[in-house]
């Protein structure tokens, strides 16, 4: 993972067993979406698993000694693509939904992170790298030749396409701070969303395209906001005195999952991505969960 992740892993302690957790303002009679890749270190090692939405039926996918993590799926669901050092080197490799077939699609001796599939399931965004000199990239999603798309004095990191195909979201990071930034997916346009001169992690865009969550470090704490895909409206969603990081929306776009280190650990939790309201957890146990990616319908 980019030194940012490992950065804010890293400070997660043992998570203490507590109860389901919820506040006012629920799903909103939002269908059940799911399942939900993840990344944990419950067996010794970090390692992907999948649960319902809800949190059930939490499934261990990958069994290697190797470190797993960053799962993301598929526009059709069929396919995880997720980061490993299986052989050593950190690349991009991809197994079936159920954990079946793991390949890797990137084989080179650089760190390869952060993989994000197309709207049409044809290319992968990731970025090869580690802070401060990250660069992002595409290739078809069966690997192949890549695609440099930045290359600019900075630090390229966490890209993710929009909906529509159309457009590239990803962080800039230079000295102190990072913003997020979107560009065309030849990598031309690149136009800065954010101008809080913080450090701001892990864009997403909603399904259908109207908005952006991603991670603003404040202090000693990072929250979940949401923003036009333009950059303006920018809210909290989240405001606890704890790390809140990698959101994902659900497939109807009414939710959105997120680590979050509450109890100590990081665990996983949903909450409306409308005000942060109705917060769930769906991981419980002495472990880091971490990553989490939702499967579309």
């Amino acid at each position: 993972m980019g030194a940012a992740r490992k950065v804010f892993a890293a400070t997660a302690g043992i998570a203490a067993l507590a109860a389901l957790a919820t506040s006012a303002g629920g799903t909103g009679g939002a269908p059940l979406n799911g399942p939900i890749a993840f990344s944990s270190n419950r067996d010794g090692q970090n390692e992907i698993y999948s649960m319902t939405a809800s949190g059930g039926n939490q499934t261990r996918l990958t069994h290697d000694p190797a470190d797993d993590y960053a799962p993301v799926f598929s526009p059709d669901g069929s396919t995880i693509a997720w980061v490993s050092n299986r052989g050593g080197d950190y690349n991009i490799w991809t197994m079936g939904s159920d954990g079946s077939d793991p390949a890797p699609i990137t084989t080179d001796s650089a760190w390869d992170d952060d993989p994000s599939f197309s709207p049409n399931g044809a290319r992968i965004a990731f970025e090869i790298g580690d802070e401060p000199h990250r660069d992002v990239y595409t290739m078809p999603a069966a690997g192949g030749p890549t695609r440099q798309l930045t290359n600019v004095a900075g630090d390229e990191s966490s890209p993710v396409y929009s909906p529509n195909g159309s457009r590239i979201a990803y962080v800039r990071g230079h000295g102190d701070s990072a913003e997020i930034y979107v560009m065309r997916t030849d990598g031309t346009h690149q136009l800065r969303l954010t101008h809080d001169h913080v450090r701001e992690y892990a864009p997403a865009y909603s399904p259908d395209g109207n908005s952006i969550a991603f991670a603003r470090l404040a202090g000693h704490d990072t929250e979940i906001f949401r923003m036009r895909p333009d950059g303006t409206h920018q809210r909290a969603l989240t405001h606890d005195a704890v790390g809140d990081f990698a959101a994902a929306y659900s497939p109807d776009g009414r939710r959105i999952a997120y680590e979050a280190s509450k109890s100590g650990g990081l665990e996983i939790y949903t909450m409306s991505s409308q005000n942060g309201h109705g917060v769930q957890r769906l991981t419980n146990n002495g472990a880091d969960d971490a990553y989490p990616s939702w499967a579309p319908r």
